[in-house]
């Protein structure tokens, strides 16, 4: 049976090639921003998984997006384990938008459509704009 032990959403993942450690850059959780949409330029998430030792090496996952409810994105993963019992999952988007303020949600699905994990961002809209100007 699979199952997660974290999600997180960042920026950024990086992998050291030598220890295989991971650095997650800026955990996003909650996020103020000027005005929607609002396009996400740089957007990671990487999913901490095990298994038995008797399950198969390669699952078939879904990840979906949802922005207030709304799916923004439904995409299939293939974790491939390799003969071991944990695997660390990134996944990289380029950009990805976001049309209303509210809750986004991250969800992993198995095979059988059965939640393996989830994790939510809040995004706001900022309410305190300051205007500066130079007088002349």
């Amino acid at each position: 049976m699979l199952s997660s032990k974290m999600i997180l959403v960042a920026e950024n993942v990086i992998k050291d090639s030598d220890t295989s450690n991971i650095s997650v850059i800026n955990i996003y959780e909650d996020l103020t921003v000027e005005s929607f949409p609002i396009i996400i330029q740089r957007l990671t998430i990487i999913i901490f998984l095990e298994k038995q030792q008797d399950d198969p090496d390669i699952f078939n996952t879904k990840l979906k997006v949802t922005n207030n409810q709304e799916t923004l994105l439904n995409h299939e993963i293939k974790v491939d384990f390799r003969g071991k019992n944990k695997n660390r999952a990134i996944i990289r988007f380029g950009g990805i938008m976001f049309p209303n303020p509210g809750f986004v949600r991250f969800t992993v699905y198995d095979n059988d459509e059965k939640e393996i994990c989830f994790y939510n961002i809040n995004l706001r809209i900022r309410e305190d704009i300051k205007v500066t100007s130079n007088p002349s």
